[in-house]
């Protein structure tokens, strides 16, 4: 993903676009073998970036600060993209000052740079957790804030995720739906399959004789944009004849569907099929979540360790 696509994406985020991809923004290829039950798909990932010295961001900074002087707004956003490659505490807040500039390519490219925050993803979600009010009709915000948690694997973003997939804008919950899906976090299952029941999609995505399933004949994700053109058609039509919120929110059931996929490594039919799943690999399930809950605890103490050693000057 690059700056300039985070910049041109913000007037079509109610669109229903192809699921996020890495953090370069190109889809993630998938493994040789499939996962064992619960398991779920895991492609390859960048290394974590090395946390820099407290001198080297002091000095990255002070380069930042001088390129960012000027007016010519590609040099300033250049000098955001340089500063992010340096991961500490120090250039997460500079960042974050960023992220309230006047300027759309410069907020872009400060969120962008807080997604390759990735030594650091705890000091992250800390600071853009909280300014992601389920009930906030900042669309624009909403989506780049969850595209950052995505990036950089905040794993304590989950519960956050969750709650904006209730938001009643379908950007903000298809954006939502897709980290999910990307951070495979096997925690969210039980509150995914609560939104199929919601959603009315407990027996797949069939409704008013719209099927968000086409088949094109097409390789690649021309199926998959397809289905989701097709949801998006029958939506409009029901918004058209009056239906509730949540029947206009259906077209979100063909999503629910593939982040079970992400999550479980398994494509399923039905509700019913996904929780007879569940049912029958919970062993395995438990000990994916807890995996995750290591990992969320690291990420956790790596911050404390992080802004300790920046405020010892190290």
């Amino acid at each position: 993903m690059t700056r300039a696509r985070l910049s041109l994406a913000l007037p079509i985020l109610v669109a229903l676009a192809a699921p996020a991809g890495a953090e370069d923004g190109k889809p993630a290829a998938p493994p040789a073998a499939p996962p064992a039950a619960g398991a779920p798909e895991k492609a390859p990932e960048k290394p974590i970036p090395p946390l820099a010295t407290t001198a080297a961001a002091k000095d990255a900074i002070a380069k930042f600060k001088a390129s960012f002087k000027g007016k010519d707004v590609g040099v300033k956003a250049d000098a955001v993209d340089t500063l992010g490659v340096v991961n500490h505490p120090f250039v997460v807040d500079e960042l974050l000052k960023v992220v309230k500039h006047k300027d759309a390519e410069l907020r872009a490219a400060a969120y962008f740079n807080l997604g390759r925050q990735r030594a650091i993803p705890e000091l992250v979600a800390k600071a853009l957790v909280p300014t992601a009010d389920p009930k906030s009709k900042d669309v624009a915000h909403l989506t780049e804030v969850i595209d950052t948690l995505r990036l950089v694997g905040a794993r304590s973003a989950t519960p956050t995720l969750l709650a904006l997939c209730r938001h009643e804008d379908h950007g903000v919950v298809r954006w939502a739906l897709d980290a999910i899906g990307d951070l495979k976090d096997v925690r969210a299952l039980d509150e995914v399959l609560a939104l199929m029941k919601e959603l009315k999609v407990e027996e797949g995505v069939k409704w008013d004789g719209a099927e968000a399933s086409v088949d094109t004949g097409t390789s690649g994700d021309g199926d998959q944009q397809a289905a989701q053109a097709a949801a998006t058609a029958a939506a409009a039509a029901n918004a058209r004849k009056g239906k509730s919120s949540a029947r206009k929110m259906r077209s979100a059931g063909e999503i629910l569907y593939s982040v079970l996929e992400d999550l479980t490594g398994e494509k399923f039919g039905s509700g019913k099929e996904a929780r007879a799943w569940l049912e029958k690999h919970k062993d395995k399930v438990a000990e994916r979540c807890k995996a995750l809950d290591e990992e969320q605890a690291k990420q956790e103490a790596d911050a404390k360790a992080a802004l300790a050693a920046a405020k010892a000057g190290k």
